[in-house]
């Protein structure tokens, strides 16, 4: 009877034993869980929080003419006393410009003119990018349950897509300016049908390039606010 005893003993001592060990080793693997799904939520915040700061950089850098890093691998300025002497002939493109001038003017516009345009598009296309890893982040943090704002990332998209209008409207002025110059040189009066019918392409480009603007910095104020 003793021995039967003990053996139940012994048998109730390694089954609660075995059990200890099962919910031991289950309570420390979700602990281990959780702390490894609080870290990596609390990493992929930090990746929220910067990459929005990252895209008003980079939103901030293409307006004030700064653009991308990238940019400037993907294409070079003319020297600045050529940007300089560039900008003041193109200033004065609507004026009767002597044919030294505007030979002049149509040799700089092949080293200096598009190379604004140029960064801004590709600086637009990077903050593209950047808003299409926002959105990744935003998804990552959903699946774990945090809270996101798709109403912002409706927002950012806004911004990127007026950004890449904006530069596409700079190439598009850049390339009527060409036309012009083109015309001067061919013999074309500034008051002749041809040239007129472009310069109402080119304020209307203008119109539509500040009008973009203005947009772009109501979205800016509203992204700034809304994480001030």
């Amino acid at each position: 009877m003793k021995e039967s005893k003990k053996y139940n003993f012994r048998i109730n001592y390694v089954f609660f034993m075995l059990l200890f060990i099962v919910i031991g080793s289950y309570l420390a693997g979700t602990f281990i869980s959780q702390y490894k799904l609080k870290k990596l939520t609390t990493g992929l915040q930090a990746d929220f929080d910067k990459q929005q700061a990252k895209l008003y950089e980079i939103s901030k850098n293409i307006d004030s003419g700064k653009g991308s890093e990238i940019a400037g691998f993907v294409i070079n300025d003319c020297t600045k006393s050529e940007r300089d002497r560039f900008e003041k002939l193109l200033g004065n493109l609507n004026n009767e410009l002597p044919v030294s001038d505007l030979l002049e003017l149509d040799r700089l516009f092949g080293r200096c003119a598009n190379f604004l345009p140029v960064r801004d598009l590709v600086s637009s296309m990077v903050f593209v990018q950047e808003v299409n890893n926002y959105e990744k982040i935003i998804k990552y943090l959903n699946t774990f349950h945090k809270k996101s704002d798709y109403h912002k990332l409706g927002t950012w998209r806004e911004l990127s897509d007026l950004e890449m209008k904006k530069s596409k409207l700079l190439q598009d002025l850049t390339k009527q300016q060409g036309v012009i110059i083109r015309l001067l040189l061919s013999g074309e009066k500034k008051n002749s049908p041809k040239i007129k019918s472009v310069l109402e392409k080119v304020d209307q480009i203008k119109s539509e390039i500040l009008i973009t603007k203005n947009k772009i910095k109501i979205l800016q104020m509203k992204l700034l606010n809304a994480y001030s």
